[in-house]
């Protein structure tokens, strides 16, 4: 039994797959800008990371307020549309 399992584990390797961000499903109110912010916050995070100084933490933390205010805007303005679109059809509403 021992050879035909290090046999299989010799064929069949376990791998780490990971799902690119391409493939990731997006919630609808995700624009193309709040992508591109996601990305700067990201090299922000990292710079404050690497190199924690009082600026590179003050920038990090003012742009992630900004950034958050965004997403929550973006987020209630289409939701917002979206019932206004549909407020006379009730099944429309919440389907």
């Amino acid at each position: 039994m021992q050879i035909y399992l290090k046999a299989y584990q010799e064929a069949f390797p376990v791998k780490r797959v990971s799902q690119k961000r391409n493939n990731i499903k997006l919630d609808p109110w995700i624009t193309h800008g709040i992508l591109q912010s996601a990305k700067t916050k990201a090299k922000l995070l990292r710079k404050k990371l690497n190199k924690p100084n009082l600026v590179n933490i003050e920038s990090y933390k003012t742009y992630c307020k900004y950034f958050n205010k965004i997403k929550r805007k973006a987020k209630f303005q289409y939701y917002r549309d979206m019932f206004s679109n549909t407020k006379n059809d009730i099944k429309k509403t919440y389907h």
